[in-house]
């Protein structure tokens, strides 16, 4: 990113919201010193070596997680932030698991391993939470107007769930809720999936997933 093209950046992110986090520090690797994730309030920038950049806007980012869990605390997270392009960094110091798959359903084009950023139990959730915020009320638009949206592997209509296979209408969903790591989607009426699980880490912006399906479940 140039210099005209990190200022307008910065200009479009809106203020900076005091808040930058550094990489894991490594005994025997000076890779990620310089490496930066900043947080402003319509968006982030991420920094990384050889002077990489990338910035994503919270109206038009989407993004992935994948959490370890150690006695209910977050050990170490990965979240990957995707652009409109399909561009895509992952920053924590946690696993990227997207086989190419999986990848491909989500949007990614191309892929920067970025920086093992510590404190993920408190940018990640920050991030999630400001891409629903932003994005639902065009979503929920969107969906009113009649049209699908894709949320990985999953998709949302104004009538219901689908996957690759089968569709169910809301009225026979019970709450999609989230456990042990997965997406769950029971049967309304016989407790029991009326679609398979998903792993949270193949859910694009889980958050505003969530929220759609909690709206349209009312």
């Amino acid at each position: 990113m140039h210099d005209g093209d990190r200022a307008r950046a910065h200009r479009a992110l809106g203020g900076w919201l005091q808040a930058t986090y550094l990489p894991k520090k490594a005994m025997f690797s000076r890779r990620w010193e310089d490496a930066r994730l900043y947080i402003f309030e319509r968006g982030l920038i991420v920094t990384g070596p050889e002077g990489f950049q990338a910035a994503y806007d919270w109206a038009s980012a989407r993004v992935l997680q994948s959490i370890t869990f150690v006695n209910q605390a977050v050990a170490d997270a990965r979240y990957t932030l995707i652009d409109r392009s399909g561009a895509a960094v992952s920053i924590g110091r946690g696993n990227d698991l997207l086989m190419p798959g999986q990848r491909e359903r989500a949007g990614i084009r191309s892929h920067v391993k970025g920086a093992p950023f510590i404190h993920e139990g408190t940018w990640g959730p920050h991030i999630q939470q400001s891409i629903a915020q932003a994005q639902i009320q065009g979503a929920a638009d969107a969906l009113e107007r009649g049209e699908t949206l894709g949320f990985g592997p999953v998709g949302l209509s104004s009538t219901g769930v689908s996957d690759r296979k089968r569709s169910v209408d809301w009225g026979d969903l019970g709450e999609v809720h989230v456990a042990n790591g997965m997406v769950g989607f029971p049967d309304g009426h016989r407790h029991r999936p009326a679609l398979p699980s998903v792993s949270v880490h193949e859910i694009v912006n889980l958050n505003l997933f969530l929220a759609l399906c909690h709206a349209f479940e009312r």
